[in-house]
């Protein structure tokens, strides 16, 4: 597997609003890590990208848990 594809193919679908091809490109990424692989190659804008797009999804994600509270 192509780690630094695979997280290009994350930040294209989260992009596009592809949820669930976003959601395939994290799991995939997830389990290539867990499995000992390599990190992705990303350009310092590609990393900022990322960090905001899992910090957004993280906050969306606690807010839906509170709400269900």
């Amino acid at each position: 597997m192509d780690p630094t594809a695979c997280a290009r193919r994350f930040l294209s679908a989260i992009d596009d609003g592809e949820t669930e091809e976003a959601r395939d490109a994290a799991t995939d990424l997830d389990l290539w890590l867990a499995s000992g692989g390599f990190a992705p190659e990303l350009t310092p804008d590609e990393l900022r990208q990322l960090w905001h797009a899992v910090s957004e999804l993280a906050h969306k994600a606690l807010a839906w848990e509170r709400a269900e509270l």
